[in-house]
């Protein structure tokens, strides 16, 4: 099976391992935009599934040569878009692609960008992407069923809830998640969100607050640790170069999120960013419980047999959590909750109950849309 692998966020090596620059020096790295759970996405779907050989392109900069060698040397496109079904203009150039080639088409988890329900996406983008979609596709893997009700709204049936292959990363059915007591915590992670923006968070004033105060509860209590996947001025911190950690000082001082507390929380602990997968699965094992408003940090941390609690401030994260049966609380429910209450209050056991379903799932999805995988039988 050869693939075309659409927005990877990252470069491919050895058909499954992902690194998200090609470019590894330090002031170059900080300087990218990059979301490293697109990541994390990206290579989870190549370790399940099993291609010959794979190669990334980018919908929005294809050319007549690109979209002849698409048809004489790929044999299947994979999607990772995550959050493609938006107001933005990923849905008019994925579907302005799809148009042009007629290649089966998987879909690594397609998903809304909203909110809330009071504002989904709207426009004839997104509605041809949606048709498009369904017709590429034996089946269209979404990733929870707030997208499939709006997909089937749209008039597109062929749809399979699947959540999101990040979890799945190690290939294990058997993964289970165990609740140490609360006095045998010591250390905790923290998986930040600062960069904010209407199309996703309902309300950012608030979501800052509540990762500040639970940032800085935390450290009080125990050793903890800051985990990025895209800032720019955290991976200064987490570099530690001169010149562009002086940029971040000043930065975070002028957006009110250094004060006294949380700037030394910066400069005495962990601040991490990694740009491959694996650094991530490293890291994550370094602590007792995650914290935090990452969908994939915290899903990394699940992969590895952590337990994490989220925050969701739109449909996007509580969608998938719903699926997963992992433990959530809105960003408005968390506002007055003290950390150890959040953790008394979060209940794996529905996680380790769903898990199996979820493998199995996922490899019925692989193999309904005929990929070849590395996937475990019942």
């Amino acid at each position: 099976m050869r693939v075309a692998y659409l927005w990877p966020s990252g470069e491919v090596r050895s058909n499954c391992y992902a690194s998200a620059f090609a470019a590894l020096d330090p002031p170059t790295t900080i300087a990218k935009s990059s979301n490293n759970g697109d990541l994390f996405v990206t290579e989870a779907s190549l370790l399940l599934s099993a291609p010959d050989s794979v190669e990334c392109f980018d919908p929005a900069r294809i050319t007549e040569k690109m979209l002849d060698r698409l048809k004489a040397e790929f044999d299947v496109v994979f999607i990772r878009g995550a959050n493609t079904l938006s107001n933005e203009v990923y849905a008019g150039i994925l579907a302005d692609f799809l148009e042009k080639i007629r290649m089966p088409v998987v879909c690594m988890g397609i998903g809304i960008q909203a909110p809330s329900k009071k504002r989904m996406p709207k426009g004839k983008d997104v509605l041809r992407l949606a048709h498009l979609l369904g017709d590429r596709s034996e089946s269209v893997g979404v990733r929870g069923e707030v997208t499939a009700e709006f997909m089937n709204g749209l008039g597109v049936s062929n749809l399979r809830v699947i959540g999101c292959p990040s979890i799945l990363r190690h290939n294990n059915p058997e993964l289970r998640l165990k609740k140490p007591l609360w006095s045998e915590l010591h250390s905790f992670g923290f998986s930040l969100t600062r960069y904010h923006s209407h199309l996703y968070q309902r309300d950012g004033t608030t979501f800052l607050k509540l990762q500040s105060r639970l940032i800085k509860e935390l450290n009080r209590i125990g050793r903890v640790g800051v985990i990025t996947q895209v800032e720019k001025e955290e991976k200064a911190f987490a570099y530690r170069y001169p010149a562009e950690l002086r940029i971040a000082e000043e930065r975070l001082r002028s957006d009110g999120w250094f004060d006294n507390e949380m700037e030394e929380i910066y400069k005495t602990r962990s601040v991490f960013f990694g740009t491959r997968a694996t650094d991530y699965d490293m890291h994550v094992r370094n602590f007792d419980v995650i914290y935090g408003t990452r969908l994939h940090a915290n899903a990394m941390a699940v992969a590895c047999g952590i337990p994490a609690i989220t925050f969701t401030f739109d449909l996007r994260v509580q969608e998938i959590y719903e699926f997963w049966r992992l433990p959530y609380l809105e960003v408005e429910a968390a506002l007055e909750l003290t950390p150890e209450a959040i953790y008394e209050g979060a209940d794996f056991q529905p996680f380790n109950s769903r898990i199996g379903f979820i493998y199995h799932n996922f490899r019925e999805y692989l193999e309904s849309n005929r990929i070849p995988h590395r996937m475990q039988q019942s």
